[in-house]
């Protein structure tokens, strides 16, 4: 006597045969015309997907028909003398191909495992490297080139010379959580973060060209304790600034105030370098001059227009898409006494010079870096206009998120910004 799995399994394969034989047996033999010539059509379904051939006899029409009633009856025969259980399994497989739009054969197909590459992670290291720079869809500008250079360089260090499919979830993350800075001491947990984004597009990379199946990152999550340390420059420092700035090298006040008071990027009216050629051209770790970006220049500063803005193409955009950044009063008083943009020679000798005679660290607490200017123009605007998703658009972000945790911590209050914003030229020199 049959269990009750086994009963169920049985009136259930035999609806499944049913289904199939009527969709299988319902063909249709048509004859047409092909091109003015005379010929013979059979329509069918199989597994739910229609199906169509053409023969020049009505009598090569009529064998292929049968031929598939045959061949679909040999099938059932076949798996109907398979053990039960066994059955039940190509039931539930039918099922589950049938929901997702497939027959058997391309569902097993979609989930057999993929054939994986023995290569050495130094190997893979230097196939991705040579992608990023020389292949058109996935090539990156200079600067974060040099970025993943670095990391994967510190990483074949470590497993250079064994396969990278050999790397397991501990190893990844047990290395992620040895690295230190170069004097030995401990690194952030937000650069952690960042080395594991830069390892994990690695990995992703190299699971499309099949060296590996997963990314042994997915599963590790780096803690981050609270939001980003963002630093700005208060409104005495900017004041201290753009007087050190006039006093020795005006031709850089748009460098200084394109920043803080318009949110644009540095490498936008700075541009970015060009990396030099390296290698021997056709193999693996040539890597030909890449360009980097020009930066806006006067003409795309449109200061007479209706509603002051400056245009940034998206050839120059680190998001390579063109925005348009409309300008607040202050930015129009000072970028009408003109300066240089791109190119700017000379600019971070000039900008150290700028920044000693302004002694900004006797004014108040700051770390100068390069998004300390865009990190002002967040704080500043988000105090005196209350409108941060302005704010953001004019940086240039595709997202709320990046804003809020990497620029903005609303810590400066409304006098506080007024006062930054009311640091016209007249107010500065006088």
């Amino acid at each position: 006597m049959c269990s009750p799995l086994f009963a169920i399994v049985r009136q259930q394969w035999a609806t499944f045969v049913d289904e199939v034989s009527a969709t299988n047996h319902a063909m249709k033999i048509t004859k047409t015309k092909v091109h003015g010539n005379t010929r013979w059509r059979v329509d069918y379904y199989q597994q739910g997907k229609r199906c169509r051939s053409v023969f020049d006899t009505e009598a090569l029409a009529k064998a292929h028909a049968e031929s598939q009633t045959n061949a679909e009856g040999e099938v059932i025969r076949q798996i109907s003398a398979l053990p039960m259980a066994e059955q039940g399994v190509i039931l539930a497989a039918y099922q589950m191909a049938k929901e997702k739009g497939l027959n058997l054969y391309d569902l097993a197909l979609s989930n057999s495992p993929a054939e994986i590459s023995t290569e050495k992670v130094s190997t893979v290291i230097e196939l991705y490297l040579h992608a990023r720079a020389n292949d058109p869809d996935e090539r990156v500008a200079p600067q974060t080139w040099n970025g993943y250079n670095t990391s994967l360089k510190n990483f074949e260090v470590r497993f250079g010379n064994i396969e990278l499919s050999a790397i397991t979830p501990d190893a990844a993350e047990t290395y992620l959580k040895s690295l230190t800075k170069a004097d030995g001491s401990p690194i952030s947990q937000q650069y952690r973060k960042n080395e594991k984004v830069k390892l994990g597009t690695f990995f992703n990379w190299a699971i499309r060209r099949k060296h590996i199946s997963k990314n042994p990152l997915d599963d590790y999550k780096v803690t981050v304790n609270g939001d980003a340390d963002i630093t700005w420059l208060n409104a005495t420092q900017m004041h201290h600034l753009l007087k050190a700035c006039l006093e020795i090298d005006p031709a850089m006040i748009p460098f200084f105030a394109l920043g803080p008071f318009g949110g644009l990027r540095l490498s936008e009216y700075r541009g970015t370098s060009d990396k030099a050629e390296q290698g021997t051209p056709g193999t693996v770790r040539y890597t030909p001059l890449m360009k980097g970006k020009d930066g806006i220049t006067w003409e795309h500063v449109k200061l007479e227009a209706d509603t002051p803005h400056i245009i940034i193409p998206k050839e120059i955009a680190k998001t390579n898409s063109r925005r348009v950044v409309h300008l607040e009063p202050t930015l129009v008083e000072w970028l009408k006494l003109g300066g240089d943009l791109y190119p700017i020679r000379n600019s971070n000798k000039r900008s150290l010079a700028v920044r000693k005679r302004a002694n900004l660290g006797k004014y108040g607490e700051w770390a100068w870096g390069e998004s300390i200017m865009r990190h002002t123009f967040a704080s500043m605007h988000v105090a005196a206009f209350s409108a941060p998703e302005r704010a953001s658009t004019m940086m240039g972000h595709e997202s709320m998120r990046v804003f809020k945790k990497h620029y903005c911590n609303r810590e400066v209050d409304l006098s506080e910004a007024k006062k930054f914003w009311n640091l016209t030229p007249a107010n500065v020199n006088s």
